[in-house]
């Protein structure tokens, strides 16, 4: 009878939908997202704030809620840097643009100043920035949306022999 295991077994081989489900995550990235707001005055949000991340070659992430920051519990709160992860993403090129969309949650609307986005890449661990200082309003889908361009060149925020245990 032939070996019908998983691909876990003393032959070290994978079944075609173990091999294309590997392939896709070879595919896949988290990104560390840094969302900073500004300090001006009322500048704070309690509105939805989405994100989409494009590098050079017109690839994107899938457009995503930034729901749970890492760093504070209220989140998008004046001169507070809130810290997001988005796994399981498209492993993107060189990043060229973040798009950062606000959507109120309540019949009276939001409003939003948002200083800047910092975004690391955990495939590389490239830092990106992309300063913004903008208000951003649901008032109209012009208002409610920005895209920023990224600035100067990425740099290395970890480097690889931080995760060498062999050392």
């Amino acid at each position: 009878m032939a070996d019908t295991s998983t691909g876990n077994g003393s032959g070290g081989e994978r079944t075609a939908e173990e091999a294309s489900s590997r392939d896709t995550l070879d595919d896949l990235c988290a990104y560390s997202i840094v969302v900073r707001t500004s300090s001006d005055q009322n500048a704070s949000t309690d509105g939805s704030v989405f994100i989409q991340l494009t590098d050079k070659e017109g690839n994107r992430t899938s457009k995503c809620r930034l729901n749970c920051s890492i760093s504070h519990r209220r989140k998008f709160q004046r001169a507070h840097s809130d810290l997001f992860v988005l796994t399981e993403q498209n492993l993107l090129a060189e990043l060229k643009t973040v798009d950062v969309w606000l959507k109120s949650r309540h019949s009276d609307g939001a409003s939003w100043k948002l200083h800047s986005v910092n975004v690391i890449e955990h495939a590389s661990n490239l830092l990106y920035r992309f300063p913004c200082n903008k208000w951003l309003s649901d008032e109209s889908e012009d208002s409610a949306h920005v895209q920023i361009e990224a600035t100067g060149l990425p740099f290395k925020v970890l480097r690889d022999e931080f995760f060498d245990v062999q050392k």
